[in-house]
């Protein structure tokens, strides 16, 4: 069987590579995006800005959650513990 006539359809990779200019010409791009430095407002900024996300991430308040909730829902497993810790003991 002869497969030299047979034409495969291109690959995504194929469809989408940019050709060797455009590579050429956005290997330059970035290489002159580098040459750019940071100024001292912009580096202040961005420690800021990892801070804040840092903050909010992981110091999410779990404690003023958990009484927001039990204020607004009033859970009868909750009223039954209060319940229990007023009730006196019986010796």
């Amino acid at each position: 069987m002869h497969q030299g006539c047979f034409v495969r359809p291109l690959t995504v990779w194929e469809r989408c590579a940019p050709s060797f200019r455009e590579r050429a010409h956005l290997s330059a791009k970035i290489k002159q995006d580098m040459k750019r430095k940071m100024t001292m407002t912009q580096r202040v900024l961005l420690a800021v800005l990892v801070l804040l996300v840092d903050l909010a991430i992981f110091f999410f308040p779990l404690t003023a959650v958990f009484l927001a909730y039990i204020i607004l829902f009033n859970p009868l497993w909750f009223r039954e513990f209060l319940d229990r810790i007023d009730r006196p003991e019986e010796s």
